[in-house]
């Protein structure tokens, strides 16, 4: 699953896009956490970890407002590529900085039976597991 820092053209348009992780600097970034504490935003650079700490202007719950405050065009945002799949499909919404993406983080599917699923539940883990790595937004 990726992890994408995203915004509205409509904002892009107005206040440059990023072309590396230290121009957020010069962003407002709507942080998305459980915590108040001020967002740490992860990025790779020449195969190096590295780590910004934008200047957030608006710290919501939940990744819906986050998007949605996005798509208003309040600034950038950083969540998982598929709470913003239906904006990047209508243009609302566009990814910034995709060269600086950490590696997508794995999807599990977990089950109780284990390996002795019955058939029906078997089915659905394999139909779930072929579409999830044929999505092109969840790959990195």
């Amino acid at each position: 699953m990726r992890r994408v820092v995203c915004a509205s053209p409509a904002y892009l348009a107005a206040r440059g896009v990023p072309q590396i992780p230290a121009d957020l600097s010069r962003h407002d970034a709507i942080a998305f956490s459980s915590s108040a504490a001020q967002p740490e935003w992860p990025f790779v650079s020449g195969g190096k970890a590295m780590t910004i700490r934008p200047s957030a202007q608006l710290i919501a719950n939940t990744a819906e407002v986050a998007v949605a405050a996005a798509v208003a065009g309040r600034g950038v945002t950083r969540v998982l590529a598929y709470q913003i799949a239906p904006e990047l499909s209508s243009g609302q919404l566009q990814i910034v900085l995709p060269d600086f993406e950490r590696p997508p983080l794995p999807i599990h599917v977990v089950h109780l039976e284990g390996r002795r699923a019955v058939a029906r539940v078997r089915a659905f883990i394999d139909f779930a597991v072929d579409r999830l790595r044929a999505d092109p937004r969840l790959q990195g």
